[in-house]
């Protein structure tokens, strides 16, 4: 699981919603699971969408502004293989 806090602030980029991607599209209750684990203050405040993306095999991505979260499958794998060519 990759956390990511890279800021985006100097580029310009406004935090205006929760993206959080899927393998297949996430019922009410699902989201509502994953928007536990991101901070009150933004949860509360910013809407939450759900897009999917077929190539992430499984788990989810959530972006936040300059904040993600990489729970992905596909993320998974490629720290798995890379950990194995450097041994």
């Amino acid at each position: 699981m990759k956390n990511s806090n890279e800021s985006n602030k100097e580029n310009g980029d406004a935090t205006e919603e929760i993206v959080v991607t899927s393998a297949m599209a996430l019922s009410a209750q699902q989201l509502s699971q994953i928007k536990k684990i991101i901070p009150v203050e933004i949860a509360s405040t910013l809407p939450m969408v759900n897009k999917v993306n077929k190539k992430i095999l499984a788990g989810f991505i959530i972006e936040v502004g300059d904040w993600s979260l990489d729970a992905s499958l596909n993320y998974e794998l490629k720290e798995l293989i890379a950990y194995a060519k450097s041994q």
